[in-house]
């Protein structure tokens, strides 16, 4: 069975297992081809990037496929950036969200929290924003929390916390932090790869070493 990733779980949920071998989510990592419009020089509408770089969305299909092992994920929305569009009959996109936490000074934004827990709660510079049960039986919404109007304030940080049927904490989440000033460039091969190669693809990761702006 082919799936649109822009569906999120419902294909795998309403998946007729009696009678399926398996689902292949369509594009799922992104590729070079495809493109529906210049510049665009290929397929984005993706749970990877290019160099399997998870975006917030790949966590909530492992929090489906993988549902003993606990998942908590949050992803900023980028309105801008999001896209739908008919691609041969069938209606494809992708609400834009990353986990960058640099906005201007007194954002309101929306979130996502990805989570298989029972619960999540939602912390902003030290405030809960609440606890909330995380939807189990709307394949459209399964494992995903919206919160809408989120104080970003000066910066600081934002964090989900992951609960139990009991309120016990399983899991503490990713947490989006506030950076201000880079101070510095590490350059690393992709999974170690040793720089003797000949006629490969190598990948390199760039990691900018940013000062912490810590503002509660």
């Amino acid at each position: 069975s082919e799936a649109e990733t822009s569906a999120l779980l419902e294909p795998y949920l309403n998946m007729d297992r009696d009678h399926s071998v398996g689902l292949c989510y369509w594009g799922a990592v992104e590729y070079w081809g495809e493109s529906n419009a210049w510049p665009k020089k290929g397929w984005n509408y993706s749970f990877f990037d290019h160099c399997l770089q998870a975006y917030p969305q790949a966590y909530l299909v492992r929090s489906a496929f993988l549902p003993d092992s606990p998942v908590v994920r949050i992803g900023v929305v980028d309105a801008g950036s999001s896209e739908s569009i008919n691609w041969n009959d069938v209606q494809v996109g992708k609400q834009a969200m990353d986990e960058s936490w640099n906005h201007p000074e007194g954002s309101l934004l929306t979130l996502f929290t990805f989570s298989n827990a029972e619960s999540v709660e939602l912390v902003v510079n030290s405030r809960s924003l609440g606890i909330r049960q995380v939807p189990k039986d709307n394949p459209q919404q399964a494992n995903m929390i919206r919160w809408d109007n989120v104080p970003y304030g000066k910066g600081g940080y934002a964090e989900a916390i992951a609960r139990d049927a009991y309120g016990k904490i399983e899991l503490m989440g990713n947490s989006n932090v506030f950076f201000k000033n880079a101070v510095g460039v590490t350059v690393h091969l992709e999974n170690g790869l040793s720089r003797q190669i000949s006629g490969r693809n190598l990948l390199i990761n760039n990691d900018i070493l940013e000062e912490m702006i810590w503002q509660e």
